[in-house]
């Protein structure tokens, strides 16, 4: 998530872009304030894959302003293959069931965020299914 809205000057946009070059996913940002978080107003959302440990993005004001950025949030997403061998298959399928062995509303172990899908922060039957869907078998 990048956060980009002015209180001063809310009718100001700043343009965000991840992709290189800069201008082929300039998203504009900016607005009258919602009083609520909606991407466009306060904030942009984009999904990459880091490889090399380094996000390049881009900034740009529009009509004569400046643009700002006020944060960046990172979210890790869950994948369901915390073996990382490119697949989800029964070996995390057995990671999974020791994840989903914890007492209910308890907060997930280390390591078990790869399960959690809805991002709530434990790993239950919501995500179960979730991990049902991205179930592909060994590759091999």
């Amino acid at each position: 998530l990048v956060y980009a809205w002015t209180p001063a000057r809310p009718e100001g946009l700043t343009g965000v872009s991840i992709s290189q070059p800069c201008y082929i996913d300039m998203r504009y940002i900016g607005g009258a304030w919602s009083g609520d978080f909606a991407e466009g107003v306060t904030h942009a959302r984009y999904v990459v894959t880091v490889t090399n440990g380094t996000i390049v993005f881009c900034t740009a004001g529009s009509f004569s302003t400046t643009g700002v950025v006020n944060g960046i949030q990172l979210v890790k997403t869950a994948t369901g293959d915390p073996d990382q061998d490119g697949d989800v298959d029964l070996d995390d399928f057995s990671l999974l069931v020791l994840c989903t062995a914890q007492p209910f509303g308890s907060p997930s172990a280390d390591g078990c965020d790869v399960f959690d899908f809805d991002h709530d922060e434990d790993v239950d039957l919501t995500d179960f299914g979730t991990f049902t869907t991205a179930f592909t078998g060994p590759n091999g």
